[in-house]
């Protein structure tokens, strides 16, 4: 959630110096927890290629060994078939459910979300370096030249391929999974009194 909190702040008008109060909204973190998911996932996935040009995975890998770019990398992206949205509906009014009136959000991030590999080199070394890669995005030039020299422009072959997938599935039901997890789920005790403080004291704050 947001909250409206003050501040003191150093002012200098016409050659004087004096202080003034503020008020400014912060975002807070009331409480974050995490319910592991993967006992619900089925265990055996399979892998496939969503090549525009209708490549296979084995065409995909051999096209990353034979290319002489430096630059190149090849990255596999992972995907879990399951009806998300529902679960969230789900989560979010229980949690409701136990009181919670303040800002919630509800996510589903995905661990091991992607592999990635590239070719070792000087090139590349420089790229892959998060200190480097920012420079080079600041000064601009050399970031246009790589780009360029990678392919991310339409005008050249790519050589940065992404179009390897890995599938998996959740075989139940949204409301399954819920009822699953839902003895782990809780919320802090947030009386009305306590939301009518709250608004109180944005108010005036």
């Amino acid at each position: 959630p947001h909250e409206r909190r003050p501040r003191r702040r150093r002012v200098v008008r016409d050659g004087k110096e004096h202080w003034e109060t503020e008020s400014y909204i912060e975002r807070v973190r009331d409480f974050m927890y995490k319910v592991d998911l993967t006992p619900f996932v089925y265990p055996f996935g399979f892998i496939t290629s969503v090549d525009a040009a209708g490549l296979s995975v084995p065409d995909l890998c051999q096209k990353f060994v034979n290319d002489t770019n430096l630059l190149k990398s090849l990255a596999m992206k992972k995907e879990v078939d399951f009806d998300f949205n529902g679960l969230h509906s789900m989560v979010y009014g229980y949690i409701r459910s136990l009181g919670w009136r303040r800002g919630l959000t509800v996510s589903f991030p995905k661990a091991n979300a992607s592999v990635r590999v590239y070719h070792e080199n000087w090139l590349s070394a420089m790229w892959e370096n998060c200190c480097c890669r920012i420079l080079c995005h600041l000064t601009l030039v050399p970031c246009l030249l790589m780009r360029i020299y990678r392919g991310d422009c339409c005008c050249h072959e790519d050589h940065a391929e992404e179009d390897v997938r890995s599938y998996f599935r959740i075989n139940y039901q949204a409301i399954q999974v819920f009822e699953g997890i839902r003895s782990q789920l809780w919320a802090p005790g947030f009386s009305g009194a306590a939301m009518a403080m709250e608004l109180l004291r944005n108010v005036f704050w």
